[in-house]
């Protein structure tokens, strides 16, 4: 009886020890190896100075799987394809949070890499039932090599990063080796968001501003201001590779708010001079939905007292399709401000005539990509014309971008536009030769 007792507290404390093996080993939910393990095994063959590959899988879109039907059925995916992968006998996968698996396969042959790729691939995409609801899943995958991606685990992990990244940047559902120009670019950003940082704190930004001229008369109406970085080590950018490089940093709402706040103090400085001139400034995507910038336009307004109804604020459509209710909610507390909207670079992105008729527009921009065939190409010259005909039905001002031969500017005029801007008139200027030209 004794002896049974005995036997029996063996096989409790067994399972108890194994079921704390587990716990420190195992990924509670897929049941394959956590990172402690993931981390042992990559040092041993480092030690071992054997090559071997290692893969960084992420499911595409996986949020909205949890989104939409809850953590629950996420887990049973994530366990469909981790049985799966773990009757690949020449892999070791592993898991330790959110949608993405490591593999590790000891080769480094292209052909072999490619093979595993596919049945990875072929892994994912199978249709898996989950409580009856059919899910369908793709994946991102990026890929190390030893040595030559890394000789120590942290570099290996960074490579991993970085090659997933490039994966999901190509539009997912792609796999990515890691290379040495992935860490080159990254200095370079890194290296271009420290300098515009700099540029905006010490002023090294500056503002040119372009006359926008009345078809009929030719008078100027008014000035839209353009931001130039004159001086950087960055001159294969144009200033509206700057601006994007801004937007996916999050440095334009900084951007944006210095454009303002040095405008409205130079206005101050010249409004005798500038008198009813309206001036045009562009307002990123970001920013146009930011309450922050919101605050800051009406802080800087009061502090240098413009007053709103010689101000206009250019968005673009993008800014609009993100969420038009929101865009006109935050349109309407512009306007009611006094500030006027303008809808630039009209005809470029999604040309919607929706937006017209639903948001509250004074101006409306015609895109220099339609102005520069008008004269050449009678489709272009159609759609500008009924573009110009549309706007002026609902109230709009329309105004030409662009326009650089009289060539153009007699057929927009005869068309009905009503303002224009362009090389035609003049090139952008700074301040004071735009109020001499005044």
């Amino acid at each position: 009886m004794a002896r049974t007792a005995r036997v029996v507290g063996l096989e409790n404390l067994r399972a108890k020890n194994k079921k704390i093996v587990q716990l420190l080993t195992k990924d509670p939910i897929t049941m394959l190896s956590n990172r402690p393990v993931f981390e042992r095994d990559v040092n041993a063959l480092i030690q071992k100075k054997e090559p071997f590959s290692i893969y960084k899988m992420g499911i595409d879109n996986f949020k909205f799987l949890n989104d939409l039907h809850g953590l629950d059925y996420g887990d049973l995916f994530l366990n469909e394809v981790s049985s799966a992968i773990r009757e690949l006998n020449h892999l070791k996968a592993y898991r330790w949070s959110g949608d993405e698996i490591f593999i590790i396969e000891e080769t480094i042959l292209r052909k072999d890499i490619e093979h595993t790729i596919r049945q990875l691939n072929d892994i994912v995409r199978k249709p898996v039932d989950l409580d009856g609801m059919t899910y369908n899943a793709t994946s991102s995958i990026g890929i190390v090599r030893f040595p030559s991606d890394g000789n120590n685990l942290t570099e290996l992990y960074r490579g991993l990063d970085l090659a997933l990244n490039a994966a999901k940047t190509n539009g997912k559902n792609q796999h990515s080796y890691f290379y040495k120009t992935f860490l080159e670019e990254i200095r370079y950003a890194s290296n271009l968001k420290d300098e515009l940082n700099a540029a905006m704190k010490e002023d090294h930004l500056r503002l040119i501003y372009q006359p926008i001229y009345q078809m009929e008369s030719g008078k100027i109406k008014g000035l839209e201001i353009l931001l130039r970085w004159p001086n950087n080590s960055f001159k294969e950018h144009n200033i509206g590779n700057i601006i994007h490089f801004a937007e996916k940093t999050g440095q334009i709402l900084s951007v944006d708010k210095w454009v303002v706040h040095n405008a409205f103090k130079s206005i101050k400085s010249y409004c005798s001079a500038l008198g009813s001139t309206l001036i045009s400034i562009n307002i990123s995507a970001q920013s146009f939905h930011s309450e922050e910038f919101y605050e800051h336009i009406i802080y800087e307004a009061k502090k240098h007292s413009i007053d709103p109804h010689y101000i206009e604020l250019e968005i673009t459509e993008y800014s609009i399709v993100q969420d038009v209710k929101r865009s006109k909610v935050m349109m309407d507390r512009l306007k009611k401000l006094g500030f006027r909207i303008a809808l630039d670079d009209f005809g470029t992105k999604y040309s919607s005539l929706n937006y017209l008729s639903k948001l509250p527009f004074d101006t409306l921009k015609i895109d220099k990509s339609y102005v520069d065939y008008i004269a050449k190409n009678s489709k272009d010259r159609i759609i500008v014309e009924h573009i110009i005909h549309l706007t002026r039905e609902l109230g709009i001002t329309t105004i030409a971008e662009g326009v650089e031969f009289e060539e153009q500017n007699e057929l927009l005029h005869q068309m009905g536009c009503s303002y224009g801007q362009g090389y035609y008139k003049s090139k952008p200027m700074d301040l004071v030769s735009a109020i001499s030209y005044l």
